[in-house]
C-alpha cells in the first residue's frame, strides 16, 4: 500500500501536472487568438518612390476593429484621391489584402494611404475614425519599374499537424528568388478537394523564409513574382511534394501538451519502482 507520505507526494505531483497542462492549454489558446488588425507589409513599401501606375495595397493580419472600413488615399495637400477600394482574405492566419484603385494615374508627388474603421457609438451622430495603418510613398514618372521578375526556386512539403493554429494539415513553402525584381510573390496552392488557395508574400527578405498555409490534400503550388506596377513574371509550378517533411522541424505527431504529459508519466513510472526498491532493501 502507498504510505501517507508517498500519497502526499503523488497527489502533489499530479496536481502540479494538472496545473502545468492547464497553463499549456491556455497558452496555446492565447497564441491562436488573433489580435487587432495591423499592417504586415505593403505595396508600395513605406517611403518608396514608384511610377504613376503603381499598385497600392496593404497586407494586414488580425481581427477587424470595426464594421465600416474606410480606405482613403490623400495627396500632399491632404486632398482625397478619387477611387475605390477592395479587399480579400488570403490563405494564412487571418490575413487580408486591402487595395486602393485610383480612377486615374497618379500625378507626381507624395501620397499617404489611410486604412481604418468608423466606429459608431450609442448615438448615430457620434462616430469616431480609428486608424489601423498608414503607408506613405512618392510618385515619380522617372521611377521606372524593373523588367518582369525571373522564375523563383521553390521547395514545399505537406504534413499533418496538431497543437498549432493552422489545423490538421498544412503546407510549408520556401521561395528563393532568382533576382530582386519582384515586389511580391503570388503563391497558389491547388487542392484535390476544395478551392485553390491564394496568398501574397513580400518580396523583401523572401529568400530562405518559410511560409505556412492550411491545406486540404494539395496537389501543386504555383509561385509568380510580381512588380509593384503589376507586371507578372514567369510562373513556376511544382507538384513534387510527397507529403513528407524535407529538412524542416516537423510539427506532426503529439502536441506540446501531450509531450508534457508523457514526460510526467515517465517520471512517475521511474519514481515508483525506486520507492519500492528502497522499502524492500530497508
Amino acid at each position: 500500500m502507498i504510505g501517507i507520505k508517498n500519497f502526499v507526494v503523488l497527489a502533489t505531483l499530479m496536481s502540479t501536472t494538472v496545473a502545468i497542462v492547464s497553463m499549456a492549454h491556455l497558452s496555446e489558446a492565447q497564441a491562436c487568438s488573433p489580435g487587432e488588425e495591423e499592417l504586415r507589409w505593403s505595396v508600395p513599401s513605406q517611403g518608396q518612390v514608384v511610377p504613376p501606375d503603381t499598385q497600392i495595397f496593404g497586407i494586414s493580419q488580425g481581427l477587424a476593429m470595426g464594421s465600416e472600413k474606410q480606405v482613403t488615399l490623400r495627396n500632399e495637400a491632404g486632398d482625397s484621391v478619387d477611387g475605390e477600394y477592395r479587399e480579400r482574405a488570403l490563405a494564412g492566419f487571418v490575413l487580408t489584402q486591402t487595395e486602393f484603385l485610383p480612377e486615374e494615374l497618379l500625378a507626381e508627388g507624395d501620397y499617404t494611404l489611410h486604412v481604418g474603421y468608423e466606429q459608431s457609438f450609442v448615438e448615430e451622430e457620434e462616430q469616431q475614425f480609428q486608424e489601423v495603418y498608414t503607408v506613405s510613398f512618392s510618385v515619380d514618372e522617372s521611377a521606372a519599374e524593373p523588367d518582369a521578375p525571373g522564375p523563383a526556386d521553390t521547395e514545399w512539403w505537406t504534413e499533418s499537424n496538431s497543437g498549432t493554429c493552422y489545423g490538421p494539415e498544412v503546407s510549408d513553402i520556401v521561395v528563393t528568388p532568382s533576382d530582386d525584381r519582384a515586389s511580391y510573390f503570388e503563391i497558389v496552392v491547388s487542392q484535390a478537394e476544395g478551392d485553390d488557395l491564394l496568398t501574397l508574400v513580400d518580396g523583401v527578405g523572401t529568400d530562405g523564409r518559410t511560409y505556412r498555409m492550411t491545406t486540404e490534400s494539395p496537389d501543386c503550388i504555383t509561385v509568380t513574382g510580381v512588380t509593384a506596377d503589376g507586371v507578372h513574371g514567369e510562373s513556376v509550378e511544382d507538384c513534387s511534394s510527397g507529403g513528407g517533411c524535407m529538412g524542416c522541424s516537423s510539427t506532426s505527431g503529439a502536441s506540446p501538451t501531450t509531450n508534457l504529459l508523457l514526460v510526467v508519466l515517465a517520471l512517475l513510472a521511474a519514481w515508483r519502482p525506486r520507492r519500492l526498491f528502497a522499502q524492500f532493501a530497508g
